[in-house]
């Protein structure tokens, strides 16, 4: 029940962003990263799940939600720490070095160092926000009920059709893959 209630919730508090960035004006010249208005929607699974946790266990349960963001205690052998940290990085440059070969990019993209850093804490304040609604609240929840094979597909799917519902009903309208889903 509670993983209804999150899924939901998640989907309530995504419909305005969904909403703004399907007639709301084009947001993405205002920053250097441009990311567009229905971007925000990526806080909603964690505002979900503080909202759930705080309804059940009030401050505590959420202190104990938010610890979650960054607890190097829970992956036991440092070792997964290489593909954690590099997998994203280098399946980037492959599908940069592929799509460079293939002729599908002609121009060298213009990185600088900066850009690389916002884009890097665009991102992983983004992920925090997916993240601790969807495996800090939804996994463990699903995982009191069903194993681990499971649960992934479980939260997988409703993952991906939140996603989907972006590039449907978002500002996202640009031919992206239906696959997309599947490799993000």
């Amino acid at each position: 029940m509670k993983t209804l209630k999150l899924f939901l919730l998640v989907f309530a508090l995504s419909l305005p962003f969904l909403i703004l960035g399907f007639i709301g004006p084009d947001t993405t010249k205002l920053f250097p990263v441009k990311p567009p208005i229905s971007a925000l929607m990526t806080f909603c699974p964690l505002f979900a799940a503080i909202i759930l946790v705080h309804k059940k266990r009030k401050k505590q349960g959420v202190k104990q939600l938010l610890k979650q963001i960054i607890d190097f205690k829970k992956i036991k052998n440092k070792t997964w720490y290489i593909p954690v940290i590099f997998l994203m990085p280098v399946i980037a440059l492959l599908s940069y070095l592929y799509m460079k070969m293939t002729g599908a990019i002609s121009s060298e993209p213009s990185l600088s160092l900066l850009s690389i850093c916002l884009f890097f804490l665009v991102y992983f304040i983004g992920a925090i926000g997916e993240e601790i609604g969807w495996r800090g609240f939804l996994v463990p929840e699903l995982l009191r009920r069903f194993g681990y094979v499971k649960t992934s597909l479980i939260s997988g799917v409703i993952w991906a059709v939140w996603h989907y519902t972006d590039l449907i009903f978002g500002d996202y309208n640009n031919g992206t893959p239906f696959w997309y889903g599947l490799i993000c």
